[in-house]
């Protein structure tokens, strides 16, 4: 039996071709497709990293506002691998839009990273920077910068914005309006 059966694991987010436009966040899945003896699917099963309620609560939610924007930027040739790698999984992608495991994948990363000592230009800091990916604090804690009984939305994006003296952090509470 197990010589008739197709594993796979995906990855996927964007818009359903609804007339709504409903934007649905990155989730995983894995599915699993057993196979007759004419070759023909004869059973799919698959398991999601969202929860069923999440699935249907995005399906018919209208898009109000675009996904997080994407860079374009070239690597550098002298960028450590640990960094290209961070970076291609957390960029165009929200704070709420990871999976355990990748959530996992992307902490080892970080650790990687921040127990390094890789130069870096301290003047390529300052600017406006948007937050994709937050690790919970010391005590296991994360960010909230809601207002009391305000909706914490999908589309909402978090930055902070780097001078040579403070940095101030910003949470938007109705997408870019």
């Amino acid at each position: 039996e197990e010589d008739r059966t197709i594993r796979g694991k995906i990855r996927s987010r964007g818009f359903l071709q609804l007339p709504w436009k409903p934007f649905i966040t990155a989730y995983e899945s894995n599915i699993c497709y057993k196979v007759d003896e004419d070759g023909l699917i004869a059973r799919q099963d698959q398991v999601w990293s969202k929860t069923a309620q999440k699935a249907l609560q995005e399906t018919f939610t209208p898009t109000i506002f675009t996904p997080p924007p994407r860079s374009s930027l070239p690597t550098s040739s002298d960028e450590p691998a640990a960094v290209t790698k961070l970076f291609n999984n957390v960029n165009g992608r929200r704070c709420n839009e990871y999976s355990p495991n990748e959530r996992s994948a992307i902490d080892t990363l970080i650790n990687e990273i921040s127990n390094t000592n890789w130069d870096w230009d301290a003047d390529l800091l300052p600017g406006k920077w948007m937050l994709v990916y937050l690790q919970p604090g010391p005590t296991g804690a994360g960010v909230d910068r809601r207002i009391p009984f305000f909706p914490e939305f999908n589309f909402n994006d978090q930055y902070q914005i780097f001078t040579d003296t403070e940095v101030r952090n910003i949470g938007e509470l109705w997408g870019p309006l």
